[in-house]
């Protein structure tokens, strides 16, 4: 035991107790270290993003947390011109490259066709593509010179160009006098809803309550044109909306009316649209007459009820008695 007590003696003597206790660390002071950014909240073209900026010691202290606001990137629009054709009006469609937003603006009139020179700018449809821009006149004036034809016409014979819808019209004019003294609309209905207006016995293409160049087809109705609706497609859609059975013309519909439910519903249902488009058209040209021509028309007595009782005017209305030939004599009208 003494032993051990002076040991501890001389412990005590060369390290003090005061010695043996813990030092204290020096006082930290923090400084900025490092930044980073967290809870990130992306902009987008229309709305406002934010994250926060948070300030670190290298002790990974936090020191300062700030939240920053982004303003919206706006929109990065690339452009797509669609040039316009004889019969379709041009546009620019406009679509953002970030988010997919588009528009369509900076519209521009159908070019109409030059009917004086035979001249079509029809695009995008595959069966007028390789006569886009051709002078027909003159390709036509090429062929006859050079082939048997020659010896088969007059000298300075004539050729004249004009729209079908317009030379049935003109044909009607010609075997119903009673047209001359008032105003019709002409309207043919097949692959599409081509027209004519007609005042004293005149074709009309511009004037107050005229569809440009007498074309109803592409004036807007219900979600798009009247085109989409008074034609054959516009039936035959409409049709196998209704029915499991799929049909891809008319003809099959028309002949299921007395049998099929859906057939006698689109029919009513063509009819009624037939009568909003001419309520639309007569309330800017109040004619006397309305005539119809065109494929469709052979199976006017399945719509002809709807027609009649949804129509807001008393137009007579008449019916073609054979289109094509009606269109053939517009056409020798043209040469009076």
């Amino acid at each position: 035991d003494l032993a051990i007590q002076a040991t501890q003696s001389v412990i005590d003597i060369l390290f003090p107790p005061d010695v043996l206790e813990d030092t204290p660390d020096e006082e930290h002071t923090h400084v900025s270290y490092r930044t980073e950014r967290e809870n990130i909240v992306e902009a987008t073209c229309t709305e406002s993003g934010s994250y926060e900026l948070i300030v670190y010691c290298e002790c990974e202290e936090e020191l300062n947390r700030e939240t920053i606001l982004v303003e919206p990137l706006g929109h990065n629009y690339t452009k797509k011109i669609t040039n316009p054709s004889c019969t379709d009006t041009g546009f620019t469609t406009y679509t953002c490259s970030r988010c997919g937003d588009s528009y369509v603006a900076d519209y521009k009139d159908a070019l109409g066709h030059n009917y004086e020179n035979g001249i079509c700018k029809i695009k995008r449809i595959n069966k007028y593509d390789s006569l886009y821009n051709v002078n027909i006149k003159i390709e036509l004036l090429k062929y006859i010179n050079n082939s048997f034809l020659k010896n088969n016409t007059i000298d300075n014979f004539s050729i004249l160009f004009e729209n079908d819808a317009t030379l049935f019209a003109l044909g009607e004019l010609e075997q119903n006098d009673f047209l001359k003294n008032n105003k019709t609309i002409a309207i043919c209905i097949g692959t599409g809803a081509g027209s004519t207006y007609l005042e004293n016995g005149k074709v009309l293409k511009s004037g107050k309550g005229i569809a440009q160049n007498g074309w109803i087809y592409k004036l807007p109705f219900k979600k798009s044109i009247i085109d989409d609706y008074i034609s054959a497609r516009g039936i035959i859609n409409f049709y196998n909306s209704l029915s499991n059975n799929k049909v891809d013309n008319v003809k099959d519909i028309a002949l299921k009316y007395n049998i099929d439910e859906n057939s006698n519903i689109t029919f009513n249902h063509f009819g009624e649209d037939l009568a909003n488009v001419l309520n639309m058209i007569l309330k800017d040209f109040n004619a006397k007459n309305i005539i119809l021509g065109g494929q469709i028309t052979k199976s006017y007595s399945l719509f002809k009820d709807s027609l009649l009782s949804n129509i807001n005017f008393n137009p007579n209305i008449l019916l073609s008695k054979d289109t094509s030939k009606s269109t053939l004599i517009g056409a020798m009208a043209l040469f009076k």
